[in-house]
């Protein structure tokens, strides 16, 4: 995120003791160069591990003799809440900020977030009134749903995030591209986000509904099991294929894999499922030509559709581990393109590269593309201006309690 700035490369290779990119010219701005333009890079400095800190504070919360830090448990910050309380596991609590510069947010006094509470006892706090915001538990969804009482306490946001498939092109059978767009037409989507109740919608291509960029017009791939086989016959596989595909071990992902099981089935596939925990499934999806075909999701770091195609997709960003672009897809004129947009500062014909390449990433088919996560919450009624953020989960800045409403007992 950071090597377009001047001089941060010299400054890594400890060519230099500080980065000629970063200045200070008066107690209250931060000068940044870059080495070529980024119209991305304002929204990497909203990113947390951007923030700037006190210098002189994060010394003093270091021991010079074995360098550990208290840092973390003394938290600077500018925003319009203060931490007052943080009991690791059990609950942070957050006071107002009463010299913040802003006076049109901040209506609470405190807000307290009570944490690692199971979904399901969320919702029995919930409907006892104890909470003022629960997440809804996947078995109880449609129940809450159904319910007169409860479905108009719901809130919903699409989230900028993508789960799907991806198919290793370095490694047979996935080297040949009808084979992976055989793939996509055997998958329903549309019966995954049936299986997960609601809480995703179908994806044609890459970009998620929210993003800059997204196209609605993308073609994509129908459910088309007949055109499946043809394609896989084409391929050289008239009686079908067996592959392995490897998930985590996260039953929610592990139900719509079995979806796609049943699904390739139809279509010739034997598609035998492997689970892994997580740090191995990391480690071994990340390693190139190790992992034909694993399931895999992305959430949005920032706002901007380099952040998806540039990241996941860019052939000259392999890496031999720890890859994120784990199709392990090389296209050279998808390269080219994503260069050329990366340093645009015109938005728009920025972003209609950006819908090109995509279409060209939907018709080479290195992922099976799934679906895009929704968010529910149930949110009590005296609480007011509450808003979900499509990365961030909930907003707190503008909430405010009806009084007449809000029992005394409830979470604020």
């Amino acid at each position: 995120f950071f090597e377009n700035i001047v001089g941060a490369k010299d400054f890594v290779a400890r060519r230099a003791d500080h980065v000629a990119g970063l200045r200070c010219p008066d107690d209250l701005t931060l000068q940044i160069s870059l080495v070529k333009p980024d119209p991305a890079f304002l929204n990497v400095l909203a990113m947390p591990f951007a923030y700037p800190i006190p210098k002189e504070l994060v010394e003093r919360s270091t021991d010079p003799a074995t360098g550990d830090s208290t840092w973390a448990e003394h938290v600077v910050g500018c925003g319009p809440y203060r931490l007052e309380e943080w009991t690791r596991g059990v609950r942070l609590r957050l006071t107002r900020f009463d010299r913040y510069y802003r006076d049109d947010v901040a209506f609470l006094d405190t807000i307290q977030e009570q944490l690692y509470i199971p979904d399901f006892m969320q919702l029995m706090m919930f409907e006892r009134g104890e909470l003022d915001v629960s997440d809804i538990p996947l078995p109880d969804f449609q129940r809450v749903l159904a319910d007169p009482r409860l479905k108009p306490l719901t809130v919903t946001q699409p989230e900028n995030a993508i789960a799907y498939c991806s198919m290793n092109c370095e490694m047979p059978p996935f080297t040949n591209k009808l084979v992976r767009q055989a793939f996509n037409y055997a998958v329903d989507k549309d019966r995954i986000c049936q299986i997960l109740s609601g809480r995703a919608v179908p994806a044609k291509g890459v970009l998620p509904p929210a993003m800059p960029g997204y196209n609605p017009a993308l073609r994509g791939y129908p459910h088309d099991p007949d055109n499946a086989r043809e394609l896989l016959a084409r391929a050289g596989y008239p009686n079908g294929l067996s592959v392995e595909l490897m998930t985590r071990s996260r039953p929610a992902e592990q139900r719509w894999a079995e979806s796609i099981q049943q699904d390739l089935a139809k279509a010739g596939v034997t598609a035998r499922l492997r689970a892994v925990a997580f740090p191995q499934w990391l480690d071994l999806s990340g390693k190139r030509r190790t992992v034909p075909f694993t399931v895999n999701a992305w959430f949005q770091d920032y706002p901007d559709p380099s952040n998806f195609l540039d990241v996941l997709l860019n052939g000259e960003k392999i890496t031999e581990q720890n890859a994120n672009n784990r199709a392990f897809y090389n296209n050279p004129e998808v390269n080219r393109l994503l260069d050329q947009a990366a340093s645009m500062t015109d938005p728009e014909p920025r972003l209609a590269i950006y819908r090109q390449v995509e279409q060209m990433v939907v018709d080479d088919a290195p992922w099976i593309f799934v679906y895009h996560s929704v968010t529910w919450r149930l949110v009590q009624p005296w609480v007011r201006n509450y808003h979900l953020h499509p990365v961030w989960s909930g907003t707190e800045e503008r909430v405010w309690l009806a009084p007449t409403i809000a029992p005394e007992k409830a979470s604020r």
